[in-house]
């Protein structure tokens, strides 16, 4: 069946096609119209494209601005770990720096000689760098002769005689810490001959001003207690040599005055 001239054909239910309605006042579209409906489609697709690339590319750059702000943040932990290393060494020194102050503020030294147990027992340690009982038999010999003398503090000559035998001569600081006599005052010597046979320190401490001397004499036979005492406690080496007979460490002996 022909249709005429703006009309057109209208499918049926058996197929067939039938006169539809004259479009009024419209005409056939043309193939240039279908060719600019498509460029327009392409276009907005280019567009869109172009919209997609410019969203992938605000994320590339927001997870670059994430690994930066990462970075900054390992960074900011570095500035943080560096400052928590400095404090420390800073409260160390100033911690250093207090105790020194304490301890140039020892109470053992406000007196010389110290008079208590416990300022004794810290100028022992001050001076030969730790308490043993061989620091404590020095410090018992030395209090004892200065009282037999009637000698004060700086008031008397000492000469030590060391031995082979002996692990150090810690008796000799504990003589410095009861007497006040020292190298650096030239009262206080260590001699080059030995203390002799038998002895493991022998000492001589004359007051400088009277000329009246004493004898120390230290048998090697009480090396082997103050050994195993001193694995106690400070207080218990005290003891040990405070606290026994004289004759038991060692013998005072009267020598010619000296003018």
């Amino acid at each position: 069946m022909e249709c005429s001239k703006g009309e057109r054909l209208r499918p049926r239910a058996n197929g067939c096609h039938d006169r539809g309605p004259p479009h009024l006042g419209q005409s056939r579209p043309r193939a240039f119209g279908h060719r600019s409906a498509s460029v327009e489609s392409l276009s907005n697709q280019l567009g869109r494209f172009r919209r997609l690339l410019d969203r992938r590319t605000e994320c590339r750059g927001g997870r670059r601005s994430d690994r930066e702000h990462r970075q900054g943040g390992r960074e900011n932990r570095y500035v943080r770990r560096a400052f928590a290393v400095r404090t420390a060494l800073i409260t160390a020194l100033v911690a250093t720096l207090i105790g020194t102050a304490a301890h140039a503020h020892d109470p053992s030294f406000d007196r010389i000689p110290p008079q208590t147990r416990e300022e004794l027992i810290a100028a022992g340690k001050r001076v030969h760098g730790g308490f043993g009982t061989l620091v404590a038999l020095g410090i018992r010999i030395g209090t004892d002769a200065a009282e037999r003398l009637g000698a004060g503090p700086r008031e008397v000559d000492v000469t030590y005689f060391d031995s082979p035998a002996a692990p150090c001569a810690c008796i000799v600081d504990g003589i410095t810490v009861a007497t006040a006599a020292s190298p650096g005052q030239r009262t206080l010597r260590i001699a080059p001959e030995p203390a002799g046979y038998g002895l493991l320190a022998r000492v001589v401490i004359r007051h400088r001003r009277t000329g009246r001397a004493v004898e120390a004499a230290v048998p090697l036979e009480v090396l082997p207690g103050m050994s195993e005492v001193n694995a106690r406690e400070e207080g218990v080496r005290w003891a040990y040599v405070m606290h026994a007979d004289r004759d038991e460490h060692f013998t005072l002996t009267d020598l010619p005055a000296k003018p």
